[in-house]
């Protein structure tokens, strides 16, 4: 995961190394998935999460995503109920962990669009207004 974030903000291990201030052999740690976003000290998610400009906790509950992107198998689900009540939990837990926004800070577009549509389709479905928080990010969408 923390791969992508590298690829998609177009940076380089020694990139973050320095201006994170944390140690390149912990970012190549990370990157190769040899050690977890979990097992990471408040310390240095603070100072990966201030050199890219998200706060720590939004880096890593978007580095823990696939817990949360399991959702969406409930979505692929022909089911109606199982679509309604996956869709629901997959939207909440985007809403809760902030996973638009920082999807939308790090620009991994992939995440992104996968992320609005579902919103989008969410309050679709449901027949509701979209709120406010959305509005602008449907928009980006739609460009």
């Amino acid at each position: 995961m923390f791969d992508e974030i590298l690829k998609n903000k177009k940076l380089t291990i020694k990139d973050i190394s320095e201006g994170a201030n944390v140690p390149r052999s912990t970012i190549a740690d990370l990157v190769s998935g040899k050690t977890s976003i979990e097992k990471m000290s408040a310390g240095v998610l603070f100072k990966l999460g201030s050199y890219l400009g998200i706060n720590m906790q939004d880096l890593y509950e978007y580095c823990r995503l696939q817990k949360i992107e399991d959702y969406a198998v409930f979505i692929e689900k022909e089911n109606d109920t199982i679509i309604n009540n996956g869709l629901k939990s997959y939207v909440k837990a985007l809403a809760e962990n902030n996973l638009i926004e920082t999807a939308y800070a790090l620009n991994d577009k992939v995440r992104f669009q996968k992320y609005m549509s579902a919103v989008r389709d969410f309050y679709k479905y449901r027949k509701l207004e979209l709120p406010e928080r959305y509005t602008d990010y449907i928009i980006c969408l739609e460009e």
